[in-house]
């Protein structure tokens, strides 16, 4: 008990003191896109579609539903002034990944190819079918499993001229359509 006990607290402290630093650094990281976000010229007479924004570092939640804070950052408001759609989401397991480039590849005029560069970065889109999303607008498919099971990449066709597209790549936001 004298020597099971302490090694117990060790690995919990060890344990909680790296998850205090992934929190810390999703935190930071998370307002880094949010700033970056805020400084696009969004349209407010087209739906704004967001890929890519970061929702999952390890076990860590982040950006999904990113309309509040986003709108709360630019207006200081809990109003939604602006709609944005952030409809599939990138994680990663390691900070490293998380920030990666992704990969964009233009088909034709309106359809793309997007596949992660990180080691350990994904694409996940958390409600309804996780590997489809359909709407008026948009048609997109995940594809191309890692490892860990999880979605690497991403084909996109934006059907209408009525919205706007962008994905988050590294840092910088860039607008396919």
């Amino acid at each position: 008990f004298k020597i099971i006990l302490p090694l117990l607290f060790i690995f919990f402290a060890v344990i909680s003191y790296s998850l205090i630093k992934e929190w810390g650094y999703a935190s930071v990281y998370s307002e880094k896109v949010i700033d970056n976000l805020n400084g696009l010229n969004l349209d407010k007479d087209k739906k704004n579609i967001i890929l890519g924004l970061p929702a999952r570092l390890g076990q860590t939640h982040m950006l999904e539903y990113a309309a509040g804070p986003y709108n709360y950052e630019k207006y200081g408001k809990f109003i939604l002034q602006d709609k944005i759609y952030d409809i599939i989401y990138g994680g990663s397991l390691d900070t490293n990944s998380l920030g990666s480039q992704i990969s964009i590849k233009q088909i034709s005029k309106n359809e793309y190819e997007l596949e992660t560069t990180g080691g350990t970065q994904y694409f996940l889109k958390p409600d309804g079918n996780p590997g489809k999303y359909i709407d008026e607008n948009i048609i997109i498919k995940l594809s191309g499993k890692n490892s860990f099971r999880k979605f690497k990449k991403m084909y996109v066709k934006v059907l209408f001229d009525k919205a706007n597209v962008y994905v988050l790549n590294g840092d910088n936001f860039i607008k396919l359509q």
